[in-house]
């Protein structure tokens, strides 16, 4: 979706960043509305009816100004976090009007929005679940001792249902054609399991402490015995959640909404490099907002200024949580600025060197960026879009055997690589090598049929080997992929002026 606005604004990032901001306010307005309409229901605990407008401003306001939030917002790239939660705060929205009144039209408003939602981003798989935690609280439609009652909560939702196991399917395919999987081998189950159980504490110390915050976390290996402890923390705090239901019911509620929605980014199944990222807390974070915004009143019912004592910690909390944010953002001024702070609060971190040599790269810093490619591929030998960048600066440097040495690596690393067989290609072309050359630039647009580049150099060296008409075929690729090819076309017309003579 970024890319193709980057067409309709001519690549014009402070309209894009525009485009963010008027949805991520519209999605704030909807959570306040969200949370202040249950809020105000008189089957909302005496006690704290008296600060239902507080509350829902507190967790609106902690969504909106928490630091772990600032790459969501600022990354383009990730727009699809704030559209994708706008289409959840619609759906909640939606699904509270339906329970009021139960008429097929709202409930067909709450299909679509999650439907939407959906399609700008999987992570909402997890919402027929979270409807189900707001029937317990605060809509206390869950009577325990009713089966029918409960069960009928569940066929409502089975629409929901069918639209998750079909999106969860789709984006497993994806993934797996994508390469994007990491296999048993690489990473096994127990592995994962301990990691996650320890991602979930680690993202609630970010929560109340926000420092060193960084745009890639790098998988560091953790001892078991802190797996066990974290495995065992997490089993202890759901059940005191649920002992703790009967009397304080939002403890369990936001509890098992944190829990819950960062099962399928908690690294079960592991897509990509990333173990843990601040865009994966967007939603969950919710969960634990409710618990400080509804707990806060609690703890403090038997203080005589109650009321101010509460304004005045939300105020605090909130003062702070801006400071910490303002000064996140100003990391993601620009690429360089982003990954220079990103390797200086982690570690061994190859996806960091590799992007601040991309960085550099762009800047034309040549020299800094094979430095830090080199430390990629130092940290992590198997990131194979490291090997293809340095067999570039290789080949601009004229050591031909040395870049097809690394597109070699990033061949066999990640075989459907339509970039590294197209350099790969470049790299025995130099070598003269124009069969195995034309054999990489076939195998790379059969990888990519819309790789101009590709097209254009195999036409190149089809014309060297006296092969016009197929060389024709592949300008003429080109140019209906990229009809600004000046190249392609100045090789066409002179194959067209040839033919013609």
């Amino acid at each position: 979706m970024a890319g193709r606005h980057l067409g309709i604004y001519h690549r014009v990032p402070s309209k894009l960043a525009s485009v963010d901001l008027v949805i991520a306010h519209a999605r704030r307005a909807t959570l306040w509305v969200e949370c202040r309409r249950p809020s105000s229901d008189q089957s909302f605990p005496p006690h704290c009816q008296y600060v239902a407008v507080v509350l829902s401003t507190l967790v609106a306001a902690l969504f909106a100004v928490h630091p772990l939030h600032v790459e969501s917002v600022a990354w383009v790239a990730e727009r699809k976090d704030v559209l994708s939660t706008l289409f959840w705060m619609l759906t909640i929205y939606a699904y509270l009007r339906y329970v009021r009144q139960p008429k097929w039209p709202r409930y067909l408003a709450l299909v679509m929005f999650f439907a939407l939602g959906l399609l700008a981003k999987p992570m909402l798989v997890t919402l027929p679940f979270v409807l189900l935690l707001l029937d317990f609280w605060p809509l206390r439609r869950v009577i325990l001792e009713k089966r029918s009652k409960f069960l009928m909560l569940i066929r409502e939702k089975i629409p929901l249902l069918i639209l998750t196991a079909a999106s969860s399917v789709v984006t497993l395919i994806a993934q797996e054609k994508g390469g994007a999987v990491a296999g048993m081998e690489l990473s096994p189950m127990t592995t994962r399991i301990g990691n996650a159980c320890i991602a979930y504490f680690t993202y609630v110390w970010q929560t109340a402490w926000p420092s060193r915050l960084a745009a890639h976390y790098p998988a560091t290996p953790a001892r078991p015995g802190w797996w066990v402890a974290a495995a065992l923390a997490l089993i202890a705090v759901s059940v005191l959640s649920i002992w703790a239901a009967p009397r304080r019911p939002y403890i369990a509620v936001g509890w098992f909404w944190y829990v819950g929605t960062l099962v399928p980014v908690i690294g079960l199944v592991k897509v990509g490099w990333q173990t843990m990222a601040d865009r994966y807390t967007y939603v969950p974070l919710v969960g634990l907002f409710l618990i400080v915004a509804f707990g806060v009143p609690d703890a403090l019912v038997s203080l005589r200024p109650r009321k101010f004592v509460f304004v005045a910690t939300s105020g605090v909390a909130i003062l702070a949580c801006i400071w910490a944010t303002r000064a996140q953002l100003q990391y993601w001024s620009g690429s360089r600025a982003l990954w220079e702070h990103t390797l200086k609060v982690t570690s061994e971190n190859a996806i960091g060197h590799f992007s601040l040599a991309v960085a550099l790269d762009s800047e034309k810093n040549a020299g800094e960026a094979i430095y830090h490619y080199a430390e990629a591929l130092r940290i992590e030998p198997r990131l194979a879009e490291a090997h293809a960048s340095l067999g570039v600066h290789d080949l601009l440097q004229g050591k031909a055997a040395e870049a097809v040495s690394h597109f070699s690596e990033a061949i066999r690393l990640k075989p459907a690589y339509p970039l590294a067989h197209s350099n790969l290609g470049s790299a025995l072309a130099y070598q003269g090598r124009l069969d195995e050359a034309v054999s990489e630039y076939t195998e790379a647009v059969r990888l990519d049929p819309d790789y101009a580049d590709a097209h254009r150099s195999l036409g190149i060296l089809l014309t060297k080997q006296g092969k016009t008409n197929e060389a024709i075929a592949q300008f003429s690729e080109a140019l209906r992929i990229n009809s600004d090819d000046r190249d392609a076309r100045a090789w066409l017309a002179n194959l067209n002026s040839k033919n013609a003579r």
